[in-house]
């Protein structure tokens, strides 16, 4: 098999893999997709057993600065967006590992009591998955955008869209877990939606006959999917802002 991506390597460690075995086949004879997956695994067991303390408002900040060193580079892609934010499947990577690390490390201090899971407030819950699922449809929706706009002759050439899409799946299985762990139904709901729409581009072939592709295309703007992450993630952006402001009319 192909080389595992990050968003795989985290649903590998939490037995939420689709290939379990060909995953764990790959790393026994893998060393630099073994490398990649102790430091996962060596981060991710110390969140899941250590107890979530108070944060400043500075923590953000100093969680990215001491990531930064470590944010693997990822071949670029050929459309604009993802040329333009080469960074960002790792960086959502890594965003996504930390947003369900988080929420694993909280439901295991659920199980060993009510003291500790106390101390990771369900507004901090909150802002995490906020801050995470809000990028992740940023990126979705620039995708779909880019589909939305295609022109071309006879066949469209899908496979820089099947790449994104690859890129987004696994992201979005993540979200979707950690948003129904949570208890966010609307964003559950929503992911779920992206999640069959991602699964659809993904699959399909590489050269797209372009009646096939309007008929995608028509079957996209009929279930609204592109519309809908847009005001999701406008909606997710201003609760954000939201409590940011509100956080600091505290201080």
């Amino acid at each position: 098999m192909k080389h595992p991506s990050e968003e795989q390597l985290v649903l590998h460690y939490y037995g939420e893999s689709g290939a379990p075995g060909g995953i764990g086949a790959h790393l026994a004879t893998c060393e630099d997709c073994r490398r990649a997956y102790k430091r996962f695994e060596s981060a991710l067991n110390a969140v899941a057993e250590e107890a979530v303390p108070e944060r400043g408002n500075e923590y953000g900040g100093e969680v990215w600065r001491s990531l930064v060193p470590r944010l693997p580079e990822r071949r670029a892609r050929t459309w604009f967006f993802l040329r333009a934010w080469k960074w960002a499947p790792a960086l959502a990577a890594m965003t996504a590992m930390l947003a369900v690390a988080f929420f694993a490390g909280r439901m295991s201090m659920e199980r060993r009591g009510p003291s500790a899971a106390a101390q990771a407030s369900p507004a901090v819950r909150e802002r995490v998955l906020l801050l995470a699922v809000g990028d992740h449809l940023d990126r979705s929706q620039l995708m779909l955008m880019e589909i939305a706009n295609t022109r071309g002759g006879r066949a469209v050439d899908m496979s820089a869209g099947r790449a994104a899409a690859e890129d987004l799946l696994d992201a979005n299985r993540l979200y979707r877990q950690t948003a129904a762990s949570a208890d966010d139904g609307a964003v559950t709901s929503l992911l779920d939606d992206l999640e069959r729409v991602l699964l659809e581009i993904a699959h399909s072939p590489e050269a797209l006959p372009r009646s096939d592709f309007e008929r995608l295309r028509a079957r996209l703007e009929a279930e609204g999917i592109l519309f809908k992450v847009r005001v999701a993630g406008t909606r997710i952006r201003d609760r954000e802002r939201g409590e940011t402001s509100a956080r600091q009319d505290k201080l």
